[in-house]
């Protein structure tokens, strides 16, 4: 079992990460299953999420992983509590992968991955009610097998990850970036594309402001921020009047459910997040699994290891 847990509530990148491990398992011919979180949900038992599931009911995770797996066969996995969901996943798959999970006792998980932002690794440095870091920071490090630094085109990662390690643990460092996003109307486009329109922004999450970073990097001017609190489900607010100065709303795969093509009249865009996910991790993945087959590249550039060295 692999666990992928964030150090700050919301903006460490672990559900993509979780996305793209699975997508490659799947790819190398292991069977996967993925565990989603069930934060503020009403689901009863451990069930697989089907398509016309709603985030209410199973969380928004949940729901924006299946429709991001559904294509490569892996189910996800949502549950009252975390074991009986684990142990559906099991029952269904060679390796489970758990989103949000760090650790486990009294036996450790095959595998830890501990996801962080590289411009804001702790967050504000507290744990909540004071900051949003799930625990300290030596907690969390011990508690790891090994660190991914997230980046982006406008990352500033406050530390270099020297010779493969951070703060004493075996480190990668992984790409993320959003290039384009699609209506319910059209095809996907380029972000280039939407550079001259008035945009706003709707976001049900912990830590809006690297979005926010990352859309004034892409050239996106956001005349209008209606910031949710993570995990809401605004969904009531969609026939709103029109908002004055706004040609289309943008908002993340996460969110997208909880708002519909439109929102106050105005057509929602979904923005396309790609991610590189380090080729030592996956292969140290299938390895876990006990797989042989040959991993499937991405394309040139992608999911290239930035930090060569990476000894377990």
């Amino acid at each position: 079992m692999v666990g992928v847990g964030g150090a700050t509530l919301g903006g460490s990148g672990k559900t993509p990460l979780v996305v793209d491990i699975a997508r490659r398992l799947s790819t190398a011919g292991v069977s996967a299953a993925v565990v989603g979180s069930s934060y503020r949900t009403r689901v009863g038992i451990a069930r697989v999420v089907m398509p016309d599931d709603l985030p209410a009911c199973v969380g928004d995770e949940a729901v924006m992983m299946r429709s991001a797996l559904a294509p490569f066969g892996v189910p996800v996995i949502a549950g009252p509590a975390r074991q009986p969901a684990v142990d559906l996943a099991a029952s269904l798959a060679r390796c489970v992968i758990v989103d949000g999970l760090l650790q486990t006792r009294p036996e450790r998980l095959a595998l830890s991955v501990l996801a962080l932002d590289a411009a804001a690794p702790w967050g504000a440095g507290r744990c909540p009610p004071a900051g949003d870091l799930r625990a300290a920071p030596d907690v969390l490090l011990a508690a790891c097998d090994c660190v991914l630094l997230g980046v982006d085109e406008t990352s500033r990662p406050v530390r270099s990850v020297s010779e493969g390690r951070f703060d004493g643990r075996p480190a990668l460092v992984w790409r993320r970036w959003l290039d384009r996003a699609c209506s319910a109307c059209g095809p996907p486009v380029q972000l280039s594309e939407l550079t001259g329109r008035r945009a706003g922004l709707l976001t049900t999450v912990a830590r809006p402001d690297r979005l926010q970073r990352q859309l004034a990097g892409a050239g996106i001017r956001i005349v209008e921020h209606r910031r949710f609190a993570d995990h809401a489900s605004p969904s009531a607010l969609r026939t709103g009047p029109r908002p004055v100065g706004v040609d289309l709303w943008l908002t993340t795969a996460k969110c997208a459910p909880k708002f519909g093509p439109l929102f106050e009249c105005v057509p929602v865009w979904v923005l396309q997040e790609q991610v590189a996910v380090p080729h030592a991790l996956a292969d140290r993945i299938l390895e876990h699994a006990g797989a042989r087959a040959a991993l499937v590249r991405p394309p040139s550039g992608l999911g290239r290891a930035v930090v060569p060295h990476f000894g377990w």
